[in-house]
């Protein structure tokens, strides 16, 4: 499909300054901390040790853990390198650090103080694995350990679902089937939104970036893609056609002369989502959903008005629901069947919680993140460059139907990972 690249350490060779972290037990641990946080609401559902009580004061354990490991792993690795500042070579850091210190700031006018504390804590924690992440492990091992934790979780998830198992399947009070007409799936994850978009993700890295045999990479491709079939989520089936679309796009353009190929690129994609869009009544209407996206229309609109009453600051991160189904939102929201713990859309989240001036910092690292691997991929022909470019689109058109981007999720650690990575990256592109 590509030129075969260099390794990624043989890629980084000339530069004798960085000295890559060497993966030991602790580090080890540090990924099985984040496995078992991630999964947490399976293993709780599952294991009758855990109530509804004591399950919130589990989890929030698990992931400060999981930060305290990681921080320690981190100071570790700062003895060898004593030099390296969080905030010296690169400007992504400094945005991503401006953006911890804004929603820690927006404490002062949050009507939930508490709880916008607390998140604001566990925003800055995840990116923080994010540096970790960046400065410790090239994009090519990452990639490789993240496609054989989502090709087994996957697998696991699907095997569950066909065997039954209470906690794979997506309870929906609407009783809503999936294209082959059974019940929804949610497998290994916690919601069948998740579950389409990790499928998907894992179905663009099998065939990306995967280095089995054909074989190998093919079962697990259509594994992924039955996922997302079953997933029954509208959003995964567009994300699905919306994928392919952008990974034909890329290998069409890559023949393309270099200084048309990026522009070429996103006018193809620009056009792909208008015809999706003209045909997402027939989707909705396959997949039994009704017109106002099972009751998001109604969602936004409120989020809408509670932008314009502080559009510049917002209202504190994480400071308009609370887990408990209460906040200043539901002033605004006057939905009776429905009660969302977010407003089910990433831009719109951080547009009423941390205003315009938050926006703007993190569509900065988004629009960074998309355009350098896009372009990484169209004019370097580079496998990882691709990968990640596939993974970041999808996480941004995720965005426009669920909250992807909020602390302690995997959208926000891979987006934090991909823009600190980048430097490093970028000097060791094999030039074609």
């Amino acid at each position: 499909m590509f030129d075969a690249d260099k390794s990624m350490a043989e890629q980084r060779s000339s530069r004798q300054d960085i000295k890559r972290f060497q993966f030991e037990p602790r580090s080890y641990l540090f990924f099985i901390l984040v496995g078992l946080t991630g999964h947490f609401v399976i293993l709780s559902a599952t294991f009758s040790i855990f109530t509804p009580e004591n399950r919130r004061q589990v989890f929030i354990a698990l992931w400060l853990l999981t930060y305290l490991w990681g921080a320690i792993i981190f100071v570790r690795y700062l003895r060898k390198k004593p030099y390296l500042g969080l905030v010296s070579g690169t400007w992504a850091r400094v945005i991503l650090i401006s953006l911890c210190i804004l929603t820690a700031s927006s404490a002062l006018w949050s009507e939930l103080p508490a709880q916008t504390v607390f998140f604001s804590f566990s925003l800055a924690a995840t990116i923080f694995c994010g540096f970790v992440l960046s400065e410790t492990v090239d994009v090519g091992k990452y990639l490789d350990y993240l496609l054989i934790v989502l090709n087994i979780s996957v697998m696991l998830g699907l095997v569950a679902y066909i065997a039954g198992a209470e906690f794979a399947i997506y309870q929906d009070a609407l009783e809503r089937d999936n294209v082959f007409e059974t019940v929804a799936m949610t497998g290994l994850f916690p919601h069948k939104n998740i579950s389409a978009s990790m499928s998907l993700i894992c179905l663009l890295l099998n065939i990306t970036w995967s280095r089995s045999h054909l074989i190998v990479r093919a079962m697990f491709s259509i594994i992924s893609t039955l996922a997302i079939l079953l997933s029954s989520s509208a959003g995964g089936l567009g994300l699905l056609f919306l994928s392919c679309f952008s990974l034909f796009a890329i290998l069409m353009f890559r023949y393309a002369p270099r200084t048309s190929r990026v522009a070429l690129f996103w006018i193809f994609n620009l056009l792909a989502s208008i015809a999706i869009y003209i045909g997402l009544d027939w989707v909705l209407q396959t997949l039994g959903r009704d017109e106002n996206l099972t009751g998001r229309t109604v969602i936004w609109s409120a989020g809408r008005e509670m932008f314009y009453e502080r559009p510049l600051l917002g209202w504190g991160y994480q400071g308009i629901i609370t887990p408990e189904h209460s906040g200043p939102f539901f002033s605004f929201y006057y939905g009776s069947l429905y009660l969302p713990p977010h407003l089910h859309n990433s831009y719109l989240q951080f547009l009423v919680e941390t205003g315009v001036l938050g926006t703007l910092l993190f569509a900065v690292v988004l629009v960074a993140n998309m355009f350098n691997y896009v372009y990484a991929a169209l004019v370097y022909s580079n496998r990882a460059a691709l990968a990640m470019a596939l993974i970041c689109l999808v996480s941004a058109a995720q965005g426009m139907f669920e909250v992807v981007y909020s602390a302690n999720s995997f959208g926000l650690a891979l987006n934090a990972f991909a823009l600190c990575a980048w430097p490093f990256f970028r000097s060791s592109i094999n030039r074609l």
